[in-house]
């Protein structure tokens, strides 16, 4: 009885599979779509053309990949109208190893031969032998059914005991027992003759074994780690070991597997080593604190604690940490702000010199980048309080030469304002009516007005009266900027209860002739 022959199983990936396409001449449009006999996109590199074969007919010879280029090819090559005879075609058959025992059919018909390897009767088509598609003997090309008696054979040889019939069909699934440790498997007669198992149980104990290393080579390995074993070797990399410390004598379950990675077994004496080396070296803590200009006060206790210390430059007493310093080169915070501070300075000199080029001319020294700078704006002669900061973000500082908001050169009015209905008075100024206008149409009665001839004069008035107010008579503003809606200015009013409108008016006149203004 003829045994069929193992088929090899290929494991197509995306990277084989692509292999195979190139090889074709094409060029994929699209990824593997997973199995051999989908259509896969594709572009022709020779012709430009999409075709779309399967993976399955190219790597078995069906398809040659693009169906324009072969049907060219073989239109030029005159193979489309080969005529064949039976001469011929036995020539093909006798070359794939079976001999014609019928006149020749056709080229799509079978054809009954006798293969000469195992004698058996087959009926290839000659067309399928040509492109490679049959091997001529579908036993020997391992494609004939397999009888049951075979299969239960295979299964017996591999360890395995059927529990049922045979399902027909290599692929299939079948139900046995593994009769090596009596676990109930599904198997497929078509990977046990590809050589893989089906036991997980015993491929797991075969795969410990084949990691498991001798008994006396264990023993060495531990004992070479400081642990002297109190029991045979379990057999396994990864099984507790019950060994003695030879160190401090304390008893542990390794595994051999941590211990050869360097592990170590002894649980006591890994603390005690990774304590020693967070800690580190005291001599060596102290001169790392001391290069980085820092005395210590107390005793090195490790490389992540507080450690108490005096700042040798400026003798503030800190609480650095040993790794911080060693990571960042300072552990003062004092020294650290004035550090930074002197880093973001600017030097006077060349603040000066940027002032100047936007056409500042400083009074004063240079107080700082975001502190105003009380200096004269050359275009207009007027004095003005300027940030370095803003002027090198290109802002302009001189509220006079603005052409935007209040002019503080042309004429404009201080006014007082109150209103009834809201128990409230304001203070404000404006360049002309219609600001006051649109405050009368919301309710608001003017109470007095004072005209000047600089808005400057008119805006250090209204300054003046809204500094004493708040300052010395330590009134809040009254109403909110809900109250107020978008005609604004609700920072300027007050309760007319404890600052009547008369009473108002008195102020702005007082500050006015203190400030000498008519």
């Amino acid at each position: 009885m003829a045994v069929r022959s193992a088929r090899q199983v290929t494991r197509w990936t995306h990277e084989s599979a692509v292999r195979v396409i190139h090889e074709a001449g094409l060029e994929p449009l699209e990824p593997y779509p997973g199995r051999t006999t989908l259509p896969w996109r594709c572009r022709c590199v020779a012709c430009g053309a999409v075709v779309a074969p399967n993976l399955n007919n190219l790597s078995r010879g069906l398809s040659r990949g693009c169906r324009y280029c072969s049907a060219r090819a073989d239109k030029e090559s005159g193979s489309e109208h080969t005529r064949w005879t039976h001469e011929t075609a036995s020539v093909i058959m006798r070359a794939a190893g079976v001999e014609p025992l019928d006149p020749y059919p056709g080229t799509d018909k079978p054809w009954r031969c006798r293969c000469a390897a195992c004698g058996h009767e087959v009926t290839p088509m000659l067309s399928m032998v040509r492109r490679g598609a049959s091997k001529g003997c579908k036993y020997c090309g391992g494609r004939a059914p397999v009888n049951a008696e075979v299969a239960v054979a295979d299964m017996r040889a591999a360890g395995l005991e059927p529990l049922e019939p045979y399902p027909g069909h290599t692929a299939s699934p079948w139900r046995c027992r593994c009769t090596r440790c009596g676990s109930e498997v599904t198997a497929r007669l078509q990977k046990i003759r590809a050589g893989e198992g089906c036991c997980k149980r015993c491929g797991v104990k075969a795969s410990a074994a084949a990691r498991s290393a001798d008994a006396a080579q264990a023993a060495a390995l531990m004992r070479a780690a400081g642990l002297e074993p109190l029991e045979p070797y379990p057999g396994g990399n990864h099984r507790p070991w019950r060994c003695r410390c030879m160190t401090c004598g304390e008893e542990g379950m390794p595994t051999r597997a941590n211990v050869s990675r360097g592990q170590g077994g002894c649980v006591r004496c890994g603390i005690e080593i990774n304590a020693a080396l967070r800690l580190g070296d005291a001599e060596q803590a102290v001169v790392d604190m001391v290069t980085a200009g820092l005395q210590p006060l107390d005793a090195y206790i490790g490389v992540n604690k507080p450690w108490h210390c005096r700042c040798i430059r400026c003798g503030s007493e800190v609480w650095p940490r040993l790794a911080h310093v060693r990571n960042r080169g300072g552990g003062c915070i004092t020294c650290g702000y004035a550090a930074a501070k002197a880093k973001q300075r600017t030097d006077p000199d060349q603040a000066e010199r940027e002032m100047r080029r936007a056409g500042y001319l400083p009074l004063e020294p240079y107080p700082g980048a975001v502190h105003t700078w009380r200096c004269t704006h050359m275009p207009c002669g007027q004095e003005v309080r300027a940030r370095l900061s803003k002027i090198r973000r290109g802002e302009g500082a001189c509220r006079y030469c603005a052409s935007y908001g209040f002019n503080l050169l042309n004429p404009a009015v201080v006014y007082a304002l109150h209103n009834s209905a809201l128990g409230a008075v304001k203070v404000g100024i404006t360049g002309g009516d219609e600001r006051i206008g649109k405050y009368v149409r919301n309710g608001w009665t003017l109470i007095h007005s004072a005209g000047f001839t600089a808005g400057a004069a008119a805006w250090a008035v209204e300054q003046a009266v809204l500094r004493h107010i708040r300052e010395e008579m330590k009134f809040s503003n009254f109403l909110t900027a809900d109250q107020m809606g978008v005609q604004g200015g609700w920072t300027e009013t007050f309760d007319a209860d404890l600052l009547p409108p008369d009473g108002l008016w008195q102020l702005i006149e007082q500050e006015q002739n203190r400030l000498e203004f008519r």
